[in-house]
């Protein structure tokens, strides 16, 4: 399926939820600011580990994230995301089901880190455009977020 990359508008990417693998795809032109999503997709490479993708997307009118292969519906109860950063160049991802730990992730994040320090106009909103993943724990559980990305998403085809 292809998604939109989270933050460029220069690219998007081929993501495929039934492995978990996925390319970086380079637009011809930028994509336009009203082209319709599936969803959104992003990379980030473990603490001395590999790279791995990252995908918020919808199929028929379910919305899913997936961390590679692992793939979890947003509606379900207890499903909880959360985002932290436990040391300055680290940031820690986890899923929480039932308040259970199924999946965890320290990635790290210096070169935007650093691109924050220097810019004195550096807010939320940029936060969200660097840090897909604390975008994901923020909203992604919500209702209202879910229902406005249900209406403004189209299904993708898996």
């Amino acid at each position: 399926m292809r998604l939109h990359a989270w933050s460029t508008m220069k690219r998007d990417v081929e993501f495929d939820p039934v492995t978990g693998s996925a390319t970086m795809v380079t637009l011809p032109t930028p994509r336009l600011d009203t082209s319709v999503p599936t969803g959104f997709a992003d990379f980030e490479r473990q603490v001395l580990g590999a790279r791995q993708v990252f995908a918020l997307f919808k199929s028929g009118n379910i919305l899913f994230f997936s961390a590679g292969a692992r793939r979890w519906e947003l509606g379900q109860p207890g499903l909880r995301f959360v985002h932290g950063r436990p040391f300055p160049f680290l940031s820690r991802f986890r899923v929480i089901e039932s308040d259970r730990l199924v999946f965890s992730i320290l990635y790290s994040h210096l070169g935007r880190v650093l691109l924050e320090l220097i810019d004195p106009t550096y807010d939320k909103l940029d936060q969200e455009s660097d840090f897909f993943l604390s975008f994901v724990a923020e909203y992604a559980t919500s209702p209202e977020w879910q229902a406005q990305a249900r209406e403004r998403w189209a299904s993708a085809v898996e």
